[in-house]
């Protein structure tokens, strides 16, 4: 059980994403309430694709295109709080989505529950283009298993991190019915928590229907642009758990701690940069001529990055970019991406995936003071 931990707390954080939106506020006035503040819609879409890999072993397996159908509940913000307003009233949802992701035998059926964003973009007449963003959980039918599975070498936990994110068209066609379609990836994985972990990623067209329940009630109001002089500084904890080297292998606890600075250049977001520092218990070096019972060991890390951060109200989504200054790969680039949200005003939580030019590394969820 353990060692879905990560994976798990990734899955509460987005999972009551929409149930924390009234409570993103920037600490500013607000509108009170409307008692007909409803904003609800109903829908479902179908996706079609073809998940896409490098690796030949993963080529094997495919046998059809990936084909969903999705159902959701979705609300669009009201502008109560600032972060809504800035953002242009983005809508908060919630989906489920089934289907095949493309390999029948060896992964069988997909399901994945997911909360999500969407933010709009363009909007003319009847017409408007949102950006959607959105992770959760995806539960495989037929995960690896080295006895009755042992070909699926993409997937090796049956409970996994779904991510989605999609350019989408609307067009209104009568009172409250609304037609859309659009272009999207989907990335399924657990993080290399569970080796084998290559992951899927899936291009997809999708197209669907959406019903208003009622017409939108939002309050439209004009913000003053802000930034701050003040250079913000937080430092952060983190753990994490993955297995190490093979299938089949142990598993290791990975220790991170994160020293950033930061400046908010606009109300939405800040731009900064860090120190990232290691205790990489995967990181093992044997000696096999000498002692092979007696392993040495380099265990620490430590890296640099340039900071990005997105701010919805107390929820954030920060993405950082860096290069190792000790004892790192041969590609000495990491990235890393996740959610933060400000508990407090000096204590923050987050939940950051690592990785090397866009393969996983880790997963690593912790706490954070800001100074």
């Amino acid at each position: 059980m353990f060692k879905h931990g990560c994976t798990c707390f990734f899955v509460s954080v987005w999972l009551f994403l929409p149930l924390l939106c009234p409570l993103m506020t920037t600490g500013q006035d607000s509108l009170p309430p409307s008692p007909k503040d409803h904003n609800l819609s109903i829908g479902s879409r179908f996706y079609y694709g073809s998940y896409f890999t490098s690796q030949p072993k993963a080529e094997y397996i495919r046998d059809s295109y990936s084909s969903f159908g999705e159902v959701y509940l979705e609300k669009t913000t009201t502008g109560k709080e600032d972060w809504q307003v800035s953002h242009r009233y983005p809508t908060a949802g919630v989906g489920f989505l089934f289907g095949n992701p493309g390999s029948k035998k060896y992964i069988g059926n997909l399901y994945a529950l997911y909360p999500y964003i969407r933010f709009p973009l363009l909007s003319s007449g009847t017409y408007r283009g949102s950006l959607k963003m959105g992770g959760g959980v995806a539960m495989i039918s037929k995960p690896y298993d080295v006895y009755t599975n042992p070909k699926n070498t993409l997937i090796g936990t049956r409970f996994n991190v779904f991510l989605s994110l999609a350019f989408q068209h609307e067009i209104k066609l009568f009172d409250r019915l609304y037609l859309d379609a659009g272009i999207g990836i989907m990335h399924i994985s657990n993080g290399s928590t569970t080796l084998p972990n290559l992951g899927l990623n899936i291009p997809n067209l999708n197209a669907g229907l959406r019903f208003a329940l009622s017409e939108p009630i939002i309050s439209r109001r004009k913000l003053a642009d802000s930034s701050s002089s003040k250079i913000d500084l937080a430092a952060y904890t983190s753990v994490s758990v993955k297995q190490y080297p093979w299938v089949g292998g142990s598993y290791y606890l990975i220790n991170a701690m994160q020293l950033e600075a930061s400046k908010r250049i606009k109300r939405n977001y800040s731009l900064g940069a860090g120190v990232l520092l290691l205790y990489n218990r995967t990181l093992r070096r044997y000696i096999m001529e000498d002692r092979p019972e007696n392993p040495t060991y380099n265990k620490f890390q430590a890296g640099v990055y340039l900071s990005y951060e997105h701010f919805l109200g107390r929820l954030s989504i920060p993405i950082n970019i860096g290069a190792y200054i000790y004892n790192g790969p041969s590609s000495g680039i990491f990235q890393q991406y996740g959610v933060r949200f400000r508990a407090s005003k000096r204590i923050s939580t987050q939940i950051l995936l690592k990785s090397h030019s866009g393969q996983a590394d880790f997963i690593h969820t912790g706490i954070g003071y800001n100074f």
